[in-house]
Parts: structure tokens; sequence; C-alpha cells
């Protein structure tokens, strides 16, 4: 039922939307087997299966380019992410990054903790999961900047702001431990990016 509902959810959200930074949506309806979305088949892998590490900067750049303008008609048809992450991020043949996974998204202001459903524990992605979304307050386009900021973080650095193993050591991390600066963890990377980030 969870499964059908994140259906339906990323098929009412990807309609609203015709832009290149978003997985594009052609086709939906129902069989016998349950709904199903038809989009196009991206050949260049997930965010997670691209980049082992730090990547250069024209990667970086163009890369925080396409997303950002796909979060940008994301947030202004009124929809929050809500699940920004690196197995949610596609590339085409030629690079491109695509954001997928669309049935996670909320309305802006939504929750994502109320009583029917309890949390994300099990559907937002722990590495980039921003604070609000885990404290179960009213979210907003900031929730996706905050895992945007992170995947920023991990391209420049090639490692993730926070780790842990536990799901709630990585949110108290997220909730209250400072940032490390990026250029702590890859001198290179300078004070610009330390204040961006």
């Amino acid at each position: 039922e969870t499964a059908v509902r994140g259906l339906r959810r990323e098929a009412r959200a990807r309609a609203d939307l015709d832009h290149p930074g978003i997985l594009a949506l052609f086709d939906r309806g129902r069989s016998a087997d349950g709904p199903y979305l038809v989009g196009p088949y991206l050949t260049g892998g997930t965010f997670a299966e691209r980049f082992r590490g730090a990547a250069p900067g024209s990667t970086i750049v163009a890369f925080a380019e396409a997303v950002a303008a796909g979060l940008d008609a994301l947030h202004a048809r009124g929809w929050v992410h809500a699940d920004l992450s690196p197995r949610n991020v596609l590339f085409d043949a030629e690079g491109r990054p695509r954001i997928a996974d669309l049935g996670s998204c909320v309305r802006r202001g939504a929750r994502w903790r109320t009583r029917s459903r309890p949390g994300p524990r099990w559907l937002v992605t722990r590495l980039t999961g921003a604070p609000e979304i885990w404290a179960g307050e009213p979210i907003d386009g900031r929730a996706d900047l905050y895992a945007f900021a992170v995947l920023l973080y991990f391209l420049c650095t090639g490692t993730w702001p926070f780790s842990g193993r536990r799901t709630e050591e990585l949110i108290e991390l997220h909730a209250s431990a400072p940032v490390p600066a990026p250029s702590s963890r890859r001198p290179e990377v300078g004070a610009e990016v330390d204040r961006v980030l």
C-alpha cells in the first residue's frame, strides 16, 4: 500500500513537471501486477555508482547547475523531493544528471511524520536527510537544499560530512553537529567552498 501511494505521488509530481533536470514521465497506468510508470532508460548510472570520491571542478559545476535547476522547477510547482540522495540522481549517457524517484515528494509545508505515516526512516536516505525531516517538522525547499549541499560536499571532498553505523547516530549528527569545513577534508578545495557549504 505504501509503495502504491508513493507511485501515485510520483506520477502526480512528474506529470506536473517538464524539465530536463527531472526524470521525464512518458506514461502511467495499471496492469494486473499493479500501477506502473514509464520513463526514459538512462544508462549513465546513479550518483552512487558514478562517484566513488571527489570529482573534477568542471563536473561539480555541471552537476550543481543541472540539479539546482531541477530543484528550482520542482519547488516552483510547490513540491519538495524530500529524499535527494545518491541513489535518486540518475545520469544519461552524456553524464547529464536527472532527479529521480519523486515517490518521496510532498507538498511544501507537509510533514513526513504523521499518525498514519510514522516516519521516513526507511524512505529517506540517512546520509542526506535534512534534520527537519527526521524531526517531523513541516518541510519546504530548504530540506532539498540541505541534501543537495551534502551531495556537493561529497563531490568536493570525496567524503560525507557525517558518517555513522546507526541511523539514530547520523540523525543526531545532522541535527546538532557542526559540519566539518570541506577544506579540512580536502585542503585544495579552499575557503570559498567552505563558505558555501
